[in-house]
């Protein structure tokens, strides 16, 4: 076991896997997450109306932008120091992947369709998510 720390104070070594690469809690309210948005898009029309034109598009980019912060938050808190970049990109591309897979999921349920506008929607909420998630864990603060 080393004595040695990165730059924000965590001691590195002497950690599982899970906690050196991505923290179980964290992994664990990704597969909620997940699981909530996949039965969401698994009923045949939404839980409610919607009250205004693109509603859909706000609600897509507001669960994809949370699911964003949770992978960037269990990346943070990961004892593997991930490079800035890599706390940016890895939540977007993992709700790209996602979103990707809900909407080819959505082709198979009645009265749902595929939409390259929802998986816009969704990466977007994700890309806004995940860089104010690194601008905040990094001690930047909204002064910056």
């Amino acid at each position: 076991m080393t004595n040695e720390a990165y730059n924000d104070g965590r001691k590195k070594g002497g950690t599982s896997l899970s906690k050196e690469f991505f923290p179980l809690p964290f992994a664990a309210g990704v597969a909620v997450y997940c699981g909530m948005i996949f039965y969401l898009s698994s009923m045949p029309s939404p839980p409610l109306p919607a009250p205004f034109p693109f509603f859909d598009k706000i609600v897509h980019f507001l669960l994809f932008g949370g699911l964003g912060a949770v992978v960037a938050m269990g990346l943070r808190g990961a004892a593997h120091e991930y490079s800035t970049g890599a706390r940016v990109i890895v939540p977007i591309v993992f709700c790209f992947l996602y979103g990707l897979s809900d909407e080819i999921h959505q082709l198979f349920v009645p009265e749902r369709m595929c939409d390259l506008a929802d998986l816009a929607a969704d990466v977007l909420g994700a890309a806004v998510a995940a860089g104010l998630a690194s601008r905040f864990f990094n001690g930047q603060g909204p002064a910056g």
